[in-house]
């Protein structure tokens, strides 16, 4: 997954063991199932379509050019893909990902437990919620 990521960054032979920051590893941990993917035919082989870089348009950019099909729908005959769930790609274009938080400073944060030191899959830490809400950057009339 990581190498198919900075490949498309044009960051070739990279090796996650020795280039990866720790920061990038808490973040490839979650995005080894929380990312899009498909299963190449004809072998079904797991594949990242990240050719063209991580944005929404890049990957239909690669399905449709690779004419990428898993199944064919039983009424119309067109050729899908399944749709999975693109978390990984969204972040890595958000706020956070570029100020250098990991997914699991939010969705895995540390806590203590007697003498331990744990992170806790089960909670997310509060930093987002004390943030106020943004005013609107355009404000419509009321109707009347």
């Amino acid at each position: 997954m990581a190498r198919a990521l900075k490949a498309s960054q044009g960051i070739q032979n990279y090796d996650v063991n020795t280039m990866a920051t720790r920061q990038e590893m808490r973040s490839y941990v979650c995005g080894q199932c929380h990312v899009t993917y498909y299963f190449q035919p004809p072998n079904k082989r797991l594949t990242f379509p990240w050719a063209k870089g991580l944005r929404v348009e890049d990957i239909i950019a690669v399905e449709d050019e690779q004419k990428i099909k898993e199944w064919d729908h039983p009424d119309s005959g067109a050729g899908l893909i399944k749709a999975r769930h693109p978390e990984f790609e969204m972040w890595n274009q958000g706020v956070h990902a570029r100020s250098g938080v990991a997914c699991a400073d939010c969705h895995m944060p540390y806590m203590r437990q007697g003498g331990l030191k744990i992170s806790d899959h089960r909670s997310t830490a509060h930093c987002s919620r004390s943030i106020a809400p943004a005013k609107p950057a355009i404000t419509f009339p009321k109707r009347s």
